[in-house]
């Protein structure tokens, strides 16, 4: 059976959340030597080096040469009256109106905030921004939406420092980090659990080979369903490709082919959609008569037309509580931390049949 395992932080991260907790409590005012704190943690000094060299570029720290690393004064806590809020999206993500997940999430926040005199200022994430622009950001809110580890060590600094800081679509755990999310695994435990009931004992799961935090919990609903009936997905039918529509078709035709191949298939983003249902055509595989298929969202135009089965995300409800919190922590002056996770919705067409 192949598990998938959220990738931990390095080692120098971790040694630096360690760090930065005692702080936050006040437990320094001069952290201990660097030799002290390898003893402590039991690894190297570059690794420790590293970890102190992050917290002085987030100013919780400075170096004194021949002194030591003493504690940064905290940045004054700005009250969150301003009416500007800050939205940061991931490298390489483009905004068009209305379409696709993102444009459908940013469509959300707008409507939710339509009558509350809200201003958004729109950028995408960059770690160099982030680390050298900090003080020139127009709003004392920032909404991250989809973030994954890399972007957590910014969203960090900047809840630190009297931001609130709201992740949307992943629950971050971190204690002064609010987030209002989609239940991803229970949505995928409830979309397999379909394809089982229907005798499919034979079921693909079709995902990325980077494993972003929300597939990996995905896939961790995919495993809860098969082992509640006693099961175990075979190994060969998990199938990891790039986002990248080639690839997906070859690593596809290959699942597809094989002696006994899947009798149903679970694809753990709806961007998997389009792609999936042209091999099948070529393959003359018809839905649901030769294979089941169950997808996670909504894709606007393939979805519905084709009759796939899908894990709807509550996106509208998400801004919506987003921004219901947002308003009551600026209205109150402190950035109080909320944690909302939302149950997507099954929604059954007619790309399921009980297996042959």
């Amino acid at each position: 059976m192949s598990v998938v395992r959220e990738k931990p932080e390095p080692l120098y991260l971790q040694i630096r959340a360690e760090i930065l907790r005692q702080l936050q409590e006040q437990k320094f005012h001069c952290l201990p030597s660097e030799t002290s704190l390898c003893l402590h943690y039991g690894v190297s000094r570059p690794t420790v080096r590293k970890a102190l060299e992050v917290l002085v570029r987030d100013n919780f720290i400075v170096r004194k040469r021949g002194k030591g690393s003493f504690v940064q004064k905290p940045v004054e806590r700005l009250p969150l009256l301003n009416n500007n809020i800050l939205i940061v999206i991931p490298q390489g993500w483009h905004l068009v109106s209305g379409q696709g997940y993102l444009g459908q999430m940013m469509e959300g926040l707008f409507s939710a905030a339509r009558d509350e005199h809200l201003e958004f200022t729109v950028t995408n994430y960059s770690p160099v921004a982030f680390a050298t622009r900090r003080k020139e950001f127009p709003s004392r809110v920032c909404l991250w939406i989809s973030p994954e580890q890399e972007e957590k060590v910014a969203m960090e600094a900047l809840a630190a420092r009297g931001y609130l800081v709201v992740a949307l679509n992943r629950p971050v755990k971190h204690p002064q980090i609010s987030y209002v999310s989609c239940d991803h695994q229970s949505g995928a435990l409830a979309g397999t659990e379909i394809l089982l009931q229907q005798g499919h004992t034979r079921v693909g799961f079709v995902s990325l080979v980077d494993g972003h935090s929300y597939l990996q919990q995905r896939y961790l609903g995919f495993l809860a369903a098969h082992r509640t009936r006693g099961l175990f997905p075979e190994d060969e039918f998990i199938l990891h490709t790039d986002y990248d529509d080639q690839s997906i078709k070859n690593h596809l035709r290959n699942l597809l082919q094989q002696e006994k191949p899947p009798t149903g298939l679970f694809l753990a983003d709806g961007a998997f959609q389009e792609p999936v249902l042209e091999v099948l055509t070529e393959l003359k595989l018809k839905v649901p008569g030769d294979i089941s298929l169950v997808s996670f969202d909504e894709v606007q135009g393939i979805s519905e037309k084709y009759g796939i089965t899908t894990i709807r995300q509550p996106l509208e409800e998400m801004s919506r509580k987003c921004i219901q919190h947002v308003l009551k922590a600026m209205q109150q002056g402190i950035p109080e931390r909320f944690q909302v996770t939302l149950s997507p919705e099954l929604v059954v067409r007619d790309s399921v049949a009980r297996v042959r």
